[in-house]
């Protein structure tokens, strides 16, 4: 019984992946150091994946559910992998000087998409998953983070901006029509699509109490939005007890508590 309450709690809240073939991909440090583990959604079969020095987390499985790409400081910087399910032959896929995370596969598994951070600030870059080739998306001075493609494949939404105040934008993949989805006022992170593309949940970070202490609590919203990204439908409040953004029902468009 602990194992499936620990499942649960990562599925929500550490950036685990219901991957395709079921099973859960997490990061965790049970095994001393940061790594990969799979378990299946009624909390047995736990599998360690990864067992490095360096921290391997960001676990999202390609859409046919063949590859997890992840990213390790193995190397002394922070660079996109790729390995089979099993955890077997890890290789390296971008060779550049920019720090990657959250990376994010494009719905045809040709392409990944991920925060790239450098000593100036964090940008979006697409790589091809065929060569590793690189190339930015945006290229401003303003942090660009945690981008999460949708499942149309035509657009990708991300937070803009550092703390306190940033926003949830969307843009096409070539970086082109930049949309604000959310005010630029207080703090948004991890937007993640909903299987129909309709909305997008993301957390909202707000002070408690005193403003000047920086203490924060997040609550989770869902976005609704139109196609084409024209205008916000509906932000609302996700449904208690779902406290963090990126676990959906597969066959329904509402988030699953």
């Amino acid at each position: 019984m602990a194992l499936v309450c620990i499942a649960i709690v990562f599925t929500f809240c550490s950036g685990a992946v219901a991957a395709p073939t079921g099973w859960i991909l997490f990061e965790s440090e049970r095994s001393g150091g940061l790594d990969i583990f799979a378990v299946r959604p009624d909390g047995f079969s736990l599998r360690q994946l990864t067992a490095n020095a360096g921290a391997d987390s960001s676990p999202p499985v390609s859409p046919d559910g063949s590859t997890i790409a992840f990213t390790p400081t193995r190397d002394g910087d922070s660079e996109l992998y790729l390995m089979n399910l099993d955890g077997s032959e890890p290789r390296r896929l971008t060779h550049t000087a920019a720090d990657k995370s959250y990376p994010s596969w494009s719905p045809d598994g040709t392409k990944i998409v991920s925060s790239q951070h450098d000593s100036h600030d964090a940008e979006i870059g697409l790589v091809d998953v065929s060569t590793g080739e690189t190339r930015k998306i945006t290229d401003n001075d303003v942090d660009d983070w945690v981008p999460s493609w949708s499942p149309s494949g035509d657009r990708i939404a991300f937070a803009r901006g550092a703390f306190p105040n940033n926003c949830i934008c969307a843009m096409a993949p070539d970086g082109t029509g930049l949309v604000s989805l959310t005010a630029c006022s207080g703090y948004r992170g991890a937007p993640e699509w909903s299987p129909d593309g309709a909305w997008i949940a993301y957390y909202q970070e707000v002070a408690a109490g005193n403003t000047e202490i920086s203490i924060m609590v997040a609550d989770v919203y869902v976005l609704g939005v139109a196609s084409p990204l024209t205008e916000i439908v509906s932000v609302s409040p996700a449904p208690r007890g779902w406290d963090c953004p990126g676990a959906w029902i597969a066959d329904d468009s509402a988030p699953t508590p």
